[in-house]
């Protein structure tokens, strides 16, 4: 009775096990989807659609790569397709901290970090706080007059509370004992151009939207939120090693449903892979933007992710803290 009793469990598994070969085996076999939630011409665009260039390129894949922007909602109309595909490997978006953050920013969302097979995360991109070229020189000088000043400098920046730049105002003002007031704008030209007016003291930005105006000798970057130099900007001192605890990094990466079948995310982790091997994404990509290499794969970006969670909850905290 017991040998009738766990046959069918067997063949249930055994079964199984046919059925993920026969995945691995036969995906894809039709165009997959990069279903990107934000605006084309963005960092996030560009570098899913460098991913699917690549692909082409060196034919890592017997199908075709689709790059798709469905926008709006901070991310989150985008995001939602992908959770309403079928879970067959078709549909990818982009695993950004968007993940980890955005069901506690919008309780309407319906989704949970947890919802997601993360694949890799790809680039690492850090904030840089820049100001008029001829109004500061060094980050110690602007804190010493922030103090002094009887109105607050103000901070430009393009996130909403919560967001890197607005996270990056409070953990300075944390560490420095001043008061800078943050201002929240729709993109980095608007930012570019109020520090360059003279309407705001500072204004955080990527080093990709800054480059042009930091080489034409017209911002001065005071500081970078990496816990080291970056490569391709040396002479930009950390925060850290100034002495105030601001490290904060973007990242970018790509996730799909996490109940797809295991091979197919597999399957994804190793093309990915084979993408950042290539000349193409580390000279072309990362060094030709200034980023750096973020790779992080499968369950280890996937506890990274998660532990972003209790991050933001502790700066959230914070940030109230400082309101009162």
């Amino acid at each position: 009775m017991k040998k009738l009793v766990c046959l069918p469990l067997v063949l249930v598994l055994v079964f199984g096990m046919f059925s993920t070969a026969a995945v691995a085996g036969s995906y894809p076999e039709k165009p997959v989807t990069i279903v990107c939630p934000y605006s084309a011409g963005g960092g996030s665009d560009l570098m899913v659609r460098v991913i699917a260039n690549i692909i082409k390129e060196k034919d890592l894949m017997p199908k075709p790569v689709v790059v798709v922007n469905k926008t709006g909602g901070s991310g989150q109309i985008g995001k939602v397709y992908v959770l309403q595909s079928p879970a067959d490997g078709y549909n990818l978006t982009m695993a950004d901290i968007g993940n980890a953050i955005s069901p506690i920013l919008q309780p309407s969302i319906k989704w949970k970090t947890t919802d997601w097979a993360y694949l890799a995360n790809m680039v690492y991109e850090f904030n840089v706080l820049c100001v008029k070229a001829g109004t500061f020189k060094e980050l110690p000088a602007l804190i010493e007059a922030a103090k002094k000043s009887p109105t607050p400098f103000t901070a430009g920046g393009t996130s909403t509370t919560g967001g890197p730049d607005s996270v990056c105002t409070v953990k300075l003002n944390k560490d420095a004992g001043v008061k800078i007031a943050y201002s929240a704008m729709k993109g980095g030209g608007e930012v570019l151009a109020n520090v360059l007016g003279g309407h705001i003291t500072m204004g955080w930005f990527n080093l990709s939207e800054a480059i042009g105006q930091l080489e034409a000798g017209k911002l001065v970057a005071l500081g970078v939120s990496s816990e080291k130099r970056l490569k391709s900007f040396p002479d930009i001192p950390t925060f850290k090693e100034l002495g105030y605890d601001v490290t904060y990094l973007q990242q970018r990466g790509l996730c799909m449903r996490a109940d797809t079948p295991p091979a197919v995310v597999d399957y994804w982790i190793d093309v990915l892979q084979k993408v950042r091997a290539t000349d193409e994404w580390q000279q072309g990509y990362l060094k030709m933007n200034h980023l750096e290499d973020g790779w992080m794969p499968g369950e280890e970006f996937k506890k990274w992710m998660i532990g972003q969670i209790d991050e933001f909850q502790s700066t959230m905290k914070l940030l109230k803290e400082m309101e009162k």
